[in-house]
C-alpha cells in the first residue's frame, strides 16, 4: 500500500556545492550546482561587473592608500607596458596620472630610478600614508605623496638616506702616487675653500674618508668649469684578493651639476654610486686597517673614496662638501637582495627576500637597521606570503608556516606553526580568525592549531583551474578565490566552515564563470567609495555592481542552481511527486521574468517556465510534476540568464512512498 502523501520544504539553500560527493553523503543544504549565486537571505545571483578603465599592457597589481593632506583616497596600481611596470595613480578607480620620480634633492634634477622590470607581479604595503612596492626582481620601491594628491617615487634605500655627522668623516688632497693632505676643516666649513684639483699636470685630486660607509657627496660652490674625473674606493675588485683601489663601477649621479652639465661644472654638484658588491651581496669596500702608504694614520678604520683629474689648466675647488650621505644602506644591509613579499604588522613593515624577513622600525618605512632581521630555512625556497593571524605575524612558505611574536624589535621571537603552505603569493587571507590558504592540492583553513582541507568535496573543479595565479581576498562576508586564468571566482562565507562524518573540513562554495580577476580590491575604509575593485589582465573592472556583466559588451549572468537528489527519507524506495511549488524573487522588469526550472532524477528532466511578476517581493506558483519524474530521487533545478537580478528563496514538494 502506498504511503501518505508527505510535504518537504527545502528552505536552506546556505551548503554551497559539490561535485566529489554522492547526493546521499551530502547534506540536507548541499547542492550539484550552485553558479555565479551566494547567499544573501536567499540564493541570489551575484552582482555583476562592469569595466572602469583599459591600460596599455597589463595590471601587476593595486593598493589603496588615504592621503592625509588632500583627505581623500587613492589607488596606486603597478602598470606592465611589455618594457617596464610604472606606477599609476588613480583619485577614483579609473587611471589618472603616473607617479613622478622624485629628484634627489631640491638642487638636483636627476630622476631617483627606473620603473620595475616587465614580467613580474607587484605586491604593496602601506604604513602612515607612505607605499612599498615590492616585486622580487627589483630594489623594493617607496611612493609618498606631498599633499593636493600630488605622489612621488623612488628606491627605497635612497628614500631612506642617512646623513653622516661631521665627526663621522675627513677629506683632503690626494695624487695619484698615493700623497694625502689632511684639509677637513676646509671641507667642512665655508671659512676658506676646499681644492678638488689643481691645475697641474700632475694627476691629483681629492679624498672622503668615513667611520661609516656612504655613497653620496655634494659640493657647493664649485668653481673651475667642467672636469672629467676617475672615481675609486679602496678594497677588493671583482675576483681580487689583495686590497687596493678600484674604480667605482657604477653611478646614479656622476657628478653633474643641477643643470646637468658636464662632469664638476659650477654650482652645486653630486656625486652618487652603487656600493661594490660581490655576487654573494658582500661588501668589497673595506675600512683600512692599517696606513696606507704615504698616507696619514688617521685613515685607518675608515672607508676611502677618491677623485683624481688630470692635466687641469685651472684649478678646481668648491665652498665646501655640503653632505656626505648615505642611500643605499638598506642594499647593503640585505646583500642587495630583492624582497618578493610585504605586509605591514603592529605598525611595522616586513620585507621577505627569498628567506629572510627584514622588520622596519615601528611607525616608519625609514630607517631600517642591520640586526632586526629573521631567517626562516625549512619549508621551501622562499617566503611566499606574511599576514597578520591572532596577534603574530604568520610567515607563510610554500610547505611551511612560522609565527613572529612580539611588540617590537627588543622582543621579537620565531617559532613555528606547522606545516603547509600556498602555491601563489597572493594566495592568503585571515577572515574570522582564521587564515584561508590555496595550497597546491586545494583550499585549506588554519586557525593557529589546526590546518585542515576545505576544498575535497570539490576537488575535481580545484585540480583542473590554474592554483599559481591564484588570488583571495575577504570582501564584507564572503571569502573570494578568484583563478584569472580560468575566469572563474569561487566564494564563501566563513561562518559555513564546519566538519563532515569522516572528521575533513568544508566550507559552501559556490562557483562564479566569467570572473577575472588577477587581484581584489576593496574600498571599504572611512569615507571611501565602497567600490569592490578587480584587476583584469588589461582593465580595471567594478565589480558586485548591477545585475549584468559589461566587459566587452552588456553580458547577462548566467544564474543556475540545482538541488542535491533527494530521496526524502525514503532510500530505494520508489515514490510518487505530484506538486512543487518553488518560491522566487519578483523581477524589475518583464524583460527578466523567466525562470527555467526542471524536475531531475538520475536520468531524465521535465522543464517548466516561471514567469514571475515585476515587484520587489517574492513569488510562488504551483507546478505539476510529470508522472515520468516519478522514482527513488528527485532534484530541482533553476536557471535565470537574463540581465535582471533573481533569487531563489525555498522549493516545496509533496512525496508519496510507495511499497519497498
Amino acid at each position: 500500500m502506498a504511503g501518505k502523501p508527505s510535504i518537504f520544504n527545502i528552505k536552506d539553500l546556505r551548503g554551497g556545492y559539490a561535485t566529489d560527493l554522492t547526493s546521499d553523503s551530502m547534506a540536507e543544504n548541499e547542492m550539484l550546482t550552485a553558479k555565479n549565486v551566494w547567499w544573501r537571505n536567499g540564493l541570489k545571483k551575484r552582482g555583476g561587473v562592469s569595466k572602469y578603465a583599459s591600460c596599455t599592457g597589463s595590471f601587476k597589481g593595486g593598493i589603496r592608500v588615504y592621503e592625509e593632506d588632500s583627505e581623500a583616497w587613492y589607488t596606486i596600481y603597478g602598470v606592465d607596458d611589455g618594457s617596464s611596470v610604472a606606477f599609476q595613480v588613480a583619485a577614483t578607480d579609473t587611471l589618472t596620472i603616473s607617479i613622478t620620480a622624485a629628484s634627489l634633492t631640491a638642487s638636483a634634477t636627476t630622476t631617483s630610478t627606473a620603473p620595475f622590470t616587465t614580467g613580474y607581479d607587484v605586491e604593496f604595503a602601506a604604513l602612515g600614508g607612505k607605499i612599498i612596492a615590492v616585486n622580487g626582481k627589483d630594489r623594493p620601491y617607496a611612493i609618498w605623496a606631498s599633499g593636493s594628491g600630488t605622489f612621488y617615487g623612488r628606491d627605497l634605500d635612497r628614500y631612506d638616506e642617512r646623513v653622516r655627522s661631521t665627526d663621522n668623516w675627513l677629506a683632503g688632497q690626494a695624487t695619484s702616487t698615493s700623497a694625502y693632505t689632511d684639509d677637513t676643516t676646509d671641507a667642512q666649513t665655508t671659512t676658506g675653500t676646499f681644492l678638488l684639483a689643481s691645475a697641474t699636470n700632475v694627476t691629483n685630486g681629492f679624498y672622503v674618508g668615513g667611520d661609516f660607509t656612504f655613497s653620496k657627496l655634494m659640493f657647493v660652490g664649485v668653481e673651475g668649469g667642467s672636469a672629467t674625473g676617475t672615481y675609486q674606493y679602496y678594497g677588493y675588485g671583482d675576483g681580487s684578493v689583495a686590497a687596493t683601489w678600484n674604480d667605482i663601477g657604477t653611478f646614479n649621479s656622476t657628478f653633474v651639476n643641477a643643470v646637468g652639465s658636464g662632469q664638476f661644472a659650477t654650482g652645486t654638484v653630486i656625486g652618487e654610486w652603487e656600493l661594490p658588491l660581490s655576487t654573494d651581496g658582500t661588501l668589497r669596500w673595506i675600512k683600512g686597517d692599517a696606513p696606507l702608504a704615504s698616507q696619514s694614520a688617521s685613515f685607518t678604520n675608515r672607508y676611502m673614496m677618491r677623485g683624481l683629474f688630470a692635466g687641469l689648466g685651472t684649478a678646481l675647488e668648491c665652498d665646501k662638501i655640503e653632505e656626505v650621505t648615505h642611500t643605499h644602506y638598506l642594499t647593503q644591509i640585505t646583500g642587495d637582495s630583492k624582497p618578493q613579499a610585504i605586509h605591514t604588522h603592529k605598525n611595522h613593515v616586513f620585507m621577505a627576500a627569498e628567506n629572510q624577513v627584514q622588520i622596519g622600525i615601528a611607525n616608519s618605512i625609514k630607517g631600517w637597521r642591520a640586526d632586526r632581521w629573521e631567517y626562516f630555512y625549512e619549508g621551501g625556497r622562499q617566503i611566499m606570503a606574511m599576514k597578520t593571524l591572532n596577534n603574530y605575524l604568520c610567515v607563510i612558505k610554500e610547505g611551511r608556516m612560522f609565527a613572529i611574536d612580539g611588540t617590537s624589535w627588543q622582543n621579537w621571537s620565531v617559532r613555528p606553526l606547522g606545516e603547509g603552505g600556498i602555491v601563489s603569493k597572493r594566495g592568503a587571507v585571515v577572515a574570522n580568525d582564521v587564515l584561508w590558504m590555496i595550497d597546491r592540492d586545494g583550499v585549506w583553513m588554519f586557525d593557529g592549531n589546526t590546518r585542515r582541507k576545505v576544498s575535497k568535496h570539490i576537488d575535481t573543479d580545484i585540480s583542473s583551474y590554474t592554483l599559481t595565479d591564484a588570488n583571495i581576498y575577504y570582501y564584507k562576508t564572503d571569502v573570494m578565490i578568484a583563478f584569472p586564468t580560468n575566469s572563474i571566482a569561487l566564494v564563501f562565507d566563513p561562518d559555513t566552515l564546519r566538519r563532515d562524518d569522516m572528521g575533513d573540513g568544508r566550507v559552501s562554495f559556490h562557483n562564479w564563470t566569467n570572473y577575472t580577476a588577477r587581484q581584489i580590491i576593496h574600498n571599504s575604509g572611512g569615507g571611501d567609495n565602497g567600490n569592490l575593485i578587480l584587476l583584469g589582465p588589461n582593465y580595471l573592472s567594478r565589480a558586485d555592481y548591477l545585475s549584468y556583466d559589461n566587459i566587452t559588451a552588456t553580458t547577462p549572468i548566467n544564474m543556475e542552481m540545482r538541488t542535491k537528489l533527494y530521496d526524502f527519507g525514503g532510500e530505494q524506495t520508489y515514490k510518487n511527486f505530484t506538486r512543487c511549488k518553488p518560491k522566487v524573487a519578483e523581477v524589475s522588469s518583464p524583460a527578466g521574468n523567466q525562470y527555467t526550472f526542471k524536475f531531475m532524477t538520475e536520468d531524465a528532466s521535465s522543464t517548466e517556465v516561471i514567469a514571475a511578476p515585476v515587484g520587489t517581493g517574492v513569488y510562488q506558483t504551483d507546478l505539476s510534476v510529470p508522472y515520468r519524474m516519478d522514482g527513488k530521487m528527485i532534484s530541482f533545478y533553476i536557471q535565470h540568464n537574463t540581465n535582471f537580478d533573481a533569487r531563489v528563496d525555498a522549493i516545496s514538494v509533496d512525496s508519496r512512498k510507495r511499497r519497498y
